[in-house]
């Protein structure tokens, strides 16, 4: 699949991708958040944007993160710069 970078039209849906998304600073606010569904039959990955922090849920861990195959992943956003990930099949 093509690559896709989220914008705030995204905020509040589930995007649906068969390839990596990218997550930029400055495109949501504190508070929005954004599903992803790994459509394909390979792991994608969420890349972390140039000045974004990409947060583990309940890890210390911060970087790009890895969607498995059908997983889901929530993407909190605390700021413009700054995110927390989780869900099914995400690490």
């Amino acid at each position: 699949g093509s690559t896709y970078t989220l914008v705030l039209a995204d905020a509040g849906k589930v995007v649906k991708a068969a390839g990596n998304v990218t997550l930029d600073q400055n495109v949501f606010a504190d508070g929005d958040i954004v599903w992803i569904y790994n459509s394909s039959s390979g792991d994608i990955t969420l890349i972390q944007g140039t000045s974004v922090t990409l947060r583990l849920a309940g890890d210390a861990a911060t970087g790009t993160r890895t969607i498995a195959q059908r997983g889901v992943c929530t993407v909190f956003n605390l700021a413009a710069d700054h995110a927390v990930v989780g869900g099914v099949g995400v690490s």
